[in-house]
């Protein structure tokens, strides 16, 4: 007698089948029923080495960014959405994460990006649902306006240039609303080196002039002439180059690290 080790073991023996016979009456039962079997080709096409394209450290990284959070912070964070009160423990947690974010995409842009889009998307379904008062909204906004910032670069490096407008555009409103001229400077420097990038000299210089307006910091102000000098050069213009790069040393005379914004640097 003959031990069946297996149910389908048994229906192969009972109907004389071959192991193709059995493999091709599953595969044609779980297409009836929309289900695979065995390893035919995925309904998806992908690449399976884009599995790998995070490092051991990049995951770590990854991995970080869920383990700080609590359980609190995700109860304060549904509640916000639905129409409560943001807490002040929560804003911390959130500005906390963005600096976080913001820093991690200088090593890790991969990973960072679908968490800075993730982040920045919470932050306006917080603007657009949370109850808060003035002082709060400033901060929401100010959050928005840097990981807008960031999100535009990370569009920006894919090639994705009018995503990236897009995401400037928005940051630089976010700005706008929470009163930070220097950020919002920041991001049209990133319009204006965008638009270097792709050829439009004429409109770096009417970018430019725009940023040098909205800003009071000499260091700031210093780099806006340099970019300044390199537009009107391209454009041949040897008198506005030199009044451009003049300017800019006076400018780096005046320069003080306590005045100097974070996009400076």
């Amino acid at each position: 007698m003959r031990l069946i080790n297996h149910p389908l073991a048994a229906v192969r023996d009972e109907h004389n089948w071959s192991m193709d016979d059995l493999s091709t009456r599953m595969k044609r039962a779980g297409c009836a029923r929309g289900r695979r079997s065995g390893a035919d080709r995925e309904r998806t096409p992908h690449n399976r080495r884009a599995f790998l394209i995070y490092s051991g450290a990049a995951l770590v990284a990854l991995a970080e960014q869920w383990t700080h959070a609590t359980p609190a912070h995700a109860v304060s964070l549904d509640t916000a959405l639905d129409g409560g009160r943001l807490d002040e423990d929560l804003l911390n947690w959130l500005e906390h994460r963005t600096d976080e974010l913001r820093a991690m995409s200088a090593h890790h842009q991969k990973v960072a990006a679908l968490l800075i889009e993730a982040h920045r998307s919470a932050m306006h379904e917080l603007l657009d649902n949370a109850r808060y008062d003035q002082p709060t909204a400033i901060r929401l906004h100010s959050m928005a306006a840097q990981l807008g910032q960031s999100a535009g670069w990370n569009e920006f490096d894919n090639g994705h240039h009018g995503l990236a407008q897009a995401r400037w555009h928005t940051a630089m409103h976010a700005a706008y609303l929470a009163g930070d001229r220097d950020l919002g400077t920041g991001i049209l420097a990133d319009l204006a080196y965008q638009a270097t990038w792709r050829a439009f000299p004429k409109e770096v210089v009417d970018i430019l002039a725009l940023a040098r307006s909205r800003t009071h910091s000499p260091a700031a102000r210093t780099l806006l002439h340099v970019h300044t000098a390199r537009a009107l050069a391209v454009l041949g213009d040897r008198t506005g180059t030199h009044r451009a790069l003049t300017s800019a040393t006076r400018e780096l005379d005046q320069a003080r690290p306590d005045t100097t914004p974070a996009w400076v640097s």
